[in-house]
């Protein structure tokens, strides 16, 4: 074999290389994009089951506001349904106000927040779902403030903005705490421990 030929032979065999390395780092980014929300998640969920474990902080904050919550007001309750509220007084923890039975729970960690939407949810067929947030861009007032999920893929949740009826979907326990925080109302203590604490079943 002459030279020439050998070189011909060698380029065409670092070119299959190169376009075999770029193939494997595409598919490679392709599916860490695709995992990594979910990745983060189950990272994210098992640092707060050691934490809460280990510190048992978690339901230190439920004990704490079940003994200082002596009073409770219903009215004020039923104003809040199905508002998040963030307790400006102390360190800024998040809770929710649950319409059906007006205790508000709270929402530390984003397993919390994930099983809350799912636990206290309300189920639509993609039909419903499609109708209400892509077509007329608002759900029914009966579901202000409440939480929406398709029954059909139970990842596709929706929170219902109470004053505009916005839905506002989530995909995930991570995103799911951040909505909730970003659409958080900041109450003072003296009038959070007017709501009654509920506690999310283990």
């Amino acid at each position: 074999m002459s030279k020439e030929g050998g070189r011909h032979i060698l380029k065409k065999i670092v070119l299959i290389d190169l376009v075999l390395v770029i193939y494997i780092i595409l598919t490679s980014t392709i599916i860490s994009v695709r995992s990594e929300n979910k990745v983060i998640d189950v990272f994210i969920d098992s640092f707060d089951e050691w934490s809460q474990r280990k510190f048992g902080v978690h339901q230190d904050i439920i004990d704490r506001e079940k003994k200082l919550t002596a009073q409770t007001d219903i009215k004020l309750a039923e104003r809040l349904i199905g508002r998040i509220l963030l307790q400006i007084e102390s360190d800024g923890e998040a809770w929710y106000v649950n319409p059906e039975d007006k205790k508000r729970y709270y929402l530390g960690r984003p397993r919390d927040a994930w099983l809350l939407a799912h636990e206290f949810g309300i189920k639509l067929s993609e039909k419903e779902i499609f109708q209400y947030a892509y077509f007329e861009k608002k759900f029914p007032k009966s579901m202000a403030g409440g939480f929406i999920f398709n029954e059909a893929e139970k990842s596709q949740v929706f929170y219902v903005r109470p004053e505009t009826l916005e839905g506002i979907e989530f995909g995930s326990a991570k995103e799911a705490l951040a909505i909730m925080q970003q659409e958080g109302l900041g109450v003072d203590n003296v009038n959070i421990r007017k709501i009654e604490v509920g506690d999310l079943i283990k």
